[in-house]
């Protein structure tokens, strides 16, 4: 009796399971063909974003990077928007990697939104962590994309990072120059006694001191640049160590600087600043050049 009761239940079970696994009348094969069907539908949502994300000129600054960021905003909400309704179209078709993939679009939204804030408030320091933190999701939306079997989607990560953080740095760099450039023109360029040379002397190492910290704190984000940075800052504290000595032998008074070590040295000075000044002026180059832009199915890709 009890065995029969068992075995009652068993096929109930057994019964109910077949009619769960029915619901809804899809079988394995439907499943699949929705799915298919999904990644046909979200790839070219995707690429139609990637070619509107990449028109347009290399913003000058952040004038100009506020207004492609808000333009940017806009087409990256369209197509996260029309991504979650295609991911609700699918129901509980959704594969758990389309369903992780829905997810990471959302993600790349959240870490684009406070960008366009940041530099609205010119506060390059913030917009260079979330520059930061939008090329990491875009690569786990690319890693994410492929795992859903999705080939257009998650591309870009590194050109929508390197927007913002090359206009960050383009802008910051001609602001630090502009301000000490600025500051220079007001010390008198022909001191008529030792104490004005000697006062120019020490005023010129407080602007160049100040120089050196600010460029110390820029981040280049391309690698031509980091190199010609990093140099530059090399051959400014060069000129500067041997500024420092001028000022103590002129802080020995007329007659030391008056010696051929002081004017030997005084020479050194110049053809420092004139090896960093010929550093700066290739960096300029770059910056009025951003240069070309590479296309290759990676979150380093320049299609976003």
């Amino acid at each position: 009796m009890t065995r029969l009761r068992w075995a009652s239940w068993a096929s109930v079970v057994l019964a109910a399971g077949v009619s769960f696994g029915a619901c809804g009348g899809k079988s394995a094969e439907d499943v699949r063909a929705e799915r298919a069907s999904f990644v046909r539908k979200a790839d070219p949502v995707c690429e139609k974003a990637s070619a509107d994300l990449a028109r347009g000129e290399q913003p000058r600054n952040y004038t100009t990077l506020g207004a492609r960021l808000q333009r940017d905003q806009k087409t990256l909400r369209t197509a996260v928007s029309d991504l979650h309704g295609l991911r609700k179209e699918l129901g509980d078709s959704a594969s758990p990697q389309i369903v992780a993939f829905d997810r990471r679009a959302d993600a790349v939204l959240a870490a684009a939104k406070p960008i366009g804030e940041h530099i609205e408030l010119a506060d390059s320091s913030a917009a260079r962590r979330s520059a930061e933190r939008l090329r990491r999701a875009y690569a786990e939306l690319y890693d994410a994309a492929g795992k859903a079997k999705l080939r257009q989607c998650g591309r870009g990560g590194n050109r929508a990072a390197d927007t913002v953080l090359f206009t960050v740095y383009r802008s910051e760099y001609i602001i630090v120059n502009s301000d000490v450039n600025l500051r220079l023109r007001f010390l008198d360029e022909d001191p008529q006694s030792f104490e004005a040379f000697r006062r120019n002397l020490r005023r010129s190492l407080k602007l160049v001191v100040n120089y050196r910290k600010r460029m110390g704190r820029l981040a280049p984000p391309k690698k031509v640049l980091r190199r010609r940075h990093r140099l530059l800052l090399r051959r400014t504290t060069q000129a500067l160590g041997s500024a420092r000595r001028l000022l103590a032998i002129a802080n020995r008074g007329q007659a030391a600087v008056a010696t051929g070590g002081a004017r030997s040295l005084a020479l050194r000075v110049v053809r420092q600043a004139d090896l960093a000044d010929a550093v700066d002026r290739s960096i300029r180059r770059v910056l009025r050049s951003p240069g070309s832009r590479r296309r290759t199915p990676s979150p380093d890709t320049n299609s976003a």
